[in-house]
C-alpha cells in the first residue's frame, strides 16, 4: 500500500479560528491610522470587510498622503499606523522604531499629454471602451494598431529625461522607441510631487535608480535620499513644476498639453490619462497588468531583508513590469500605551488580508498585486518584531505550507487558509529555504529530497483514489468504461492505440459495438499524482516499469 500512499500537496495556512458574526455593531477597538490615496481602495475594503470577521474592532483610516502620514507615526502617538507607497530605509526604521510590512504592489506608469499632435489612433485611456459595433475584422485591425503605436519608453530614456538630457518629445531616443507615432516638436513640460520618503516619488526615484546607472549616481550622490531634494540632484530644477500632493499628479498631464509625470496605472485610469507602456529589460514590451507586477515581485523574494526592504524594479523576466510600487504597512516596533488590543488586532488584519483566499482574490480584482508566498512567509515571521510596553502582542499561531489540491481541510473553514497548485519540486525547495513551515506532497521523497531537506520527517497523512478520465460520446448515457491497469500500462506504451481495440471490448462486452475505431488521444500534464500512477503501472507491467 506504500506505493500507492498519496501523501498531499497543499499550500494552506492553519489560524486561530475566526468568529464571523452575522451583523456588525459598534466597534470597541478604534485603531487609527493614514495612507495616500494611491492605497484607498485597497484599504477601504478592507478594513471594512475585516470588521465583519472581527466586530470588535474597526480600522479607520484617512488619507493625506503616505508621507504625511509616516511623519505624524513617528511624532504623535494617537497614530497606530501609516500605509506608505515606498519601502523605509532600514535606518530610518531604526532610528524611529518602525517596522514595516508589505501590502500588496501595484505598477508605477509614466503618465503623459501629447497635446493636440495626439495620434488619431488613440492611446490608451481608462475611459476608452472599444466599439461594439465594429466587425471583427475592425477590432482585430484596431488592436493592432493600438499595439503599434502605443507610446513605449524604456528605464534608459525615461532616467534622460528626468535627468534632464532628454527635453523634446521627438527626441531620437523617443522616436527610435515609437516609429508609429509623429511625435510632437514640443518640449517635455515635467511634473513631480514633493513628497519624502514614504511616498510615491519615493517609490519612482527608487525605480529610476535602478533601471539607471547615471539617475542612481545623481539621486543617491549626496547620500541624503530626501526625496524632497531629487529636482536638485537630477538637474531638472527650474524645469519642472512641483506639486506637495503627488495624487494631484495626473489632474496635471490631464490639463498640460506636452506634460509628463508619472501615477500609478489605476490613478491614470481613473483621470483618463494616457500612460506609456515599458520595455522592459528582456527586451519584451509590457503592459502595466497585475500580473505583470506578480511577476515582479516574484523575482526579488529571496532578496527580502530582514526590515522587509525592497525595491520591486527592473526584473529579467519577459513578463514583468520595470516599475512597481510596494505599499507597506508602518507600525512602531514598541508601541507605548495602556491598551495593546489594537496592536494585536492591527497585525491580525494584516495576516488577514495576506492569507485568507477571498482577500488575495480581491486584491486583483481591485488591481494590486498579491504577494508571493515567501513574502508572506517572512511577512508574518516579522510580527515578532512588533511589541507592546516591551511585551510581544501578536497572539495567534500561523503555519504556512504548499502543495497541491485536496479536500482534507476543508471542514474546518474558519480554521485553515491554503493556497493550491504547488507542485513537489517547489514546495521542497521552499523547504529548503525555510519559506514555507511544512509540505504536503503527492509522493515520496525521492533520496536527493531527504538528504536536502535534512531533519525535515516525511510522514503519512492521508489517501486519495487517483483515476483517470475519458471522454467517448458514444457512451454517453450507455454505462461506464471500464480498465484495468494492465490495460492502461498498453494505452501508454502505445500497444493499445484506438478505443475498439480487443482487450478494451473483453473488459467492456455489453459496450463493444459503442466502442469507436477512433485512436485514443492520450493528453499530458505534470502533476505529481502521475507519479502515484505511473507507480501502480510499474507493478504490472515490467515492459513500463523499464520505459
Amino acid at each position: 500500500m506504500s506505493g500507492f500512499l498519496r501523501h498531499l500537496l497543499f499550500a494552506f495556512v492553519l489560524a486561530l479560528s475566526l468568529p464571523t458574526p452575522c451583523v456588525q455593531q459598534e466597534a470597541s477597538t478604534q485603531i487609527y491610522g493614514g495612507g495616500s490615496i494611491f492605497t484607498q481602495p485597497y484599504m477601504d475594503y478592507f478594513t471594512e470587510s475585516f470588521q465583519l470577521v472581527r466586530r470588535d474592532d474597526a480600522i479607520v483610516c484617512t488619507y493625506g498622503g503616505a508621507s504625511h502620514s509616516l511623519l505624524f507615526l513617528m511624532a504623535k502617538p494617537d497614530l497606530d499606523f501609516a500605509v506608505v507607497d515606498a519601502p523605509l530605509h532600514e535606518t530610518l526604521l531604526a532610528n524611529n522604531s518602525i517596522a514595516q510590512f508589505p501590502l500588496a504592489g501595484q505598477p508605477l506608469v509614466a503618465i503623459y499629454n501629447l497635446g493636440s499632435s495626439r495620434p488619431a489612433t488613440p492611446l490608451v485611456r481608462g475611459s476608452s471602451t472599444p466599439n461594439e459595433n465594429k466587425t471583427k475584422t475592425e477590432r482585430i485591425r484596431k488592436c493592432k494598431q493600438l499595439l503599434t503605436a502605443e507610446q513605449v519608453l524604456d528605464g534608459a530614456t525615461l532616467a534622460a529625461i528626468w535627468l534632464g538630457d532628454v527635453t523634446w518629445w521627438n527626441d531620437p531616443a523617443i522616436v527610435a522607441l515609437n516609429p508609429n507615432i509623429a511625435l510632437p516638436a514640443e518640449p517635455i513640460r515635467l511634473g513631480h510631487g514633493a513628497d519624502r520618503p514614504g511616498g510615491i516619488t519615493h517609490s519612482f526615484t527608487n525605480a529610476l535608480s535602478i533601471l539607471d546607472g547615471r539617475f542612481r549616481a545623481a539621486w543617491s550622490g549626496d547620500g541624503s535620499q530626501d526625496t524632497s531634494r531629487w529636482p536638485q540632484l537630477t538637474g531638472i530644477a527650474g524645469r519642472a513644476i512641483e506639486f506637495s500632493d503627488s495624487g494631484t499628479l495626473s489632474p496635471f498631464v490631464r490639463d498640460t498639453p506636452y506634460s509628463l509625470s508619472y501615477s500609478t496605472f489605476d490613478r491614470a485610469q481613473k483621470t483618463g490619462v494616457d500612460y506609456a507602456l515599458m520595455r522592459n529589460s528582456a527586451g519584451a514590451v509590457v503592459w502595466p497588468t497585475v500580473k505583470a507586477v506578480e511577476s515582479a515581485i516574484s523575482e526579488v523574494s529571496e532578496k527580502l531583508t530582514d526590515s522587509m526592504t525592497i525595491n520591486v524594479a527592473n526584473g529579467q523576466q519577459r513578463g514583468s513590469w520595470p516599475m512597481c510600487m510596494l505599499h507597506y504597512l508602518a507600525v512602531r516596533s514598541n508601541a507605548s500605551t495602556s491598551d495593546c488590543l489594537g496592536i494585536n488586532s492591527l497585525l491580525y488584519f494584516t495576516a488577514w488580508t495576506q492569507l485568507t483566499p477571498m482577500a488575495v482574490t480581491k486584491s486583483r480584482e481591485l488591481g494590486y498585486a498579491p504577494l508571493s508566498l515567501s513574502f508572506k512567509a517572512k511577512l508574518i515571521n516579522n510580527f515578532q518584531k512588533v511589541a507592546c510596553n516591551g511585551e510581544k502582542v501578536f497572539d495567534s499561531a500561523l503555519l504556512i505550507g504548499t502543495g497541491v489540491r485536496t479536500i482534507s481541510f476543508s471542514s474546518w473553514p474558519q480554521e485553515v487558509y491554503y493556497f493550491r497548485g504547488f507542485d513537489a519540486e517547489s514546495t521542497i525547495t521552499d523547504l529548503s529555504r525555510y519559506n514555507i513551515d511544512f509540505g504536503i506532497t503527492a509522493r515520496p521523497l525521492t533520496n536527493d529530497e531527504s538528504e536536502l531537506l535534512g531533519d525535515v520527517p516525511s510522514i503519512p497523512f492521508t489517501m486519495v483514489p487517483v483515476g483517470v478520465a475519458y471522454n467517448l460520446p458514444e457512451l454517453v448515457g450507455q454505462g461506464s468504461l471500464l480498465l484495468n491497469l494492465t490495460v492502461l500500462a498498453d494505452i501508454l506504451l502505445g500497444t493499445i492505440d484506438t478505443w475498439n481495440d480487443t482487450a478494451i471490448q473483453e473488459l467492456n462486452p455489453e459496450l463493444g459495438d459503442l466502442l469507436p475505431a477512433d485512436p485514443i488521444v492520450i493528453l499530458n500534464y505534470e502533476d505529481d499524482a502521475l507519479s502515484v500512477v505511473f507507480a501502480a503501472l510499474s507493478t504490472v507491467s515490467q515492459e513500463f516499469a523499464l520505459a
